[in-house]
């Protein structure tokens, strides 16, 4: 009896001391992702946006990807003598890991012939986004 007693007065203190249950804490979802992304410039000598096997690729131009409607972390990569440029990330782009733009940024002297902003949404990771550049047209 004296055993009993012992053993519920020891249960009744321990299941005093361990205090309320803690919440359960409501999880985070993170859509972690590492998008490499390419894009070619070339300079588009006939001005019609479409790259033409006599053109020739541009090196030196700068390309950025962020995520889509975000102050974010900006990505960049320049083009080589091929006209290539790839841009790596690495963040919460969301769901698909497509939630990003790419941007080409015209340096001087040039004007684009194609959207400068390209939504990466839909497209393929091994994509490549072409970007026509022209020089400007000289004042009158």
């Amino acid at each position: 009896m004296k055993r009993i007693l012992f053993l519920a007065a020891a249960l009744f203190i321990l299941s005093s001391c361990s205090g309320p249950t803690p919440a359960t804490p409501t999880p985070v979802i993170i859509f972690e992702c590492f998008p490499t992304r390419q894009a070619f410039i070339w300079e588009d000598t006939n001005r019609n946006g479409v790259y033409d096997p006599d053109e020739s690729p541009l090196s030196g131009v700068m390309v950025s990807m962020e995520p889509l409607g975000s102050q974010g972390t900006v990505f960049s990569g320049c083009s080589g003598a091929d006209g290539m440029a790839e841009i790596n990330g690495i963040g919460d782009f969301g769901r698909r890991c497509d939630e990003l733009d790419l941007e080409v940024i015209a340096p001087t002297g040039y004007e684009p012939t194609t959207p400068v902003v390209v939504s990466l949404i839909g497209l393929e990771n091994d994509a490549i986004v072409e970007f026509g550049l022209a020089l400007e047209a000289p004042s009158p």
